[in-house]
């Protein structure tokens, strides 16, 4: 069986969060856009961490609006990655 890598996962929350709130994702960077929901992005060791995360999502009554993978193989394929809205597609409402 092979080793887990990290990988880093985008999360897409309702609103805007405040700092006591963002303080409890310290593994994550903050930022607001101005549609006012909140990402937080982040590398996570396995999928063990990525379900305490959406855990801790859930156990504090946040909307999760949309969650992806970020796939990077160098350095600079973060700046080339697929746009959001290709990637969230099936995560919007109805």
């Amino acid at each position: 069986m092979a080793a887990a890598t990290a990988r880093t996962y985008e999360l897409r929350l309702e609103r805007q969060l405040g700092p006591a709130i963002t303080a409890l994702f310290p593994e994550f960077s903050v930022a607001h856009c101005d549609d006012g929901t909140t990402i937080l992005q982040g590398s996570l060791p396995d999928q063990a961490a990525l379900h305490g995360t959406l855990a801790r999502v859930r156990d504090l009554n946040l909307v999760l609006v949309g969650l992806r993978r970020i796939e990077c193989t160098t350095a600079s394929a973060a700046s080339t990655r697929a746009p959001a809205d290709a990637a969230d597609r099936g995560t919007e409402p109805a």
